[in-house]
């Protein structure tokens, strides 16, 4: 039997404010990164509700300018 572990906050979802915290962007270059594809997508939660997968973040906030490319391909 394999032990249990409680997931990593990393894990799951976050809002635009815990994005824009993370990144150090504001919430105008999120969206603009987004369009551009220099930037995680959202995913829709819920009608009118938009979270980021917390990992896509960390991976982007490691190194941005790496998501460029991974978006690309």
């Amino acid at each position: 039997m394999q032990p249990t572990t409680s997931p990593s906050p990393r894990d799951g979802l976050i809002d635009i404010d815990e994005v824009v915290r993370e990144s150090s962007l504001s919430r105008s270059s999120i969206y603009r990164g987004i369009k551009a594809g220099t930037f995680p997508q959202a995913v829709r939660v819920s009608t009118g509700r938009v979270a980021w997968r917390a990992s896509e973040i960390a991976e982007w906030c490691a190194d941005p300018l790496a998501w460029n490319y991974k978006v690309d391909f």
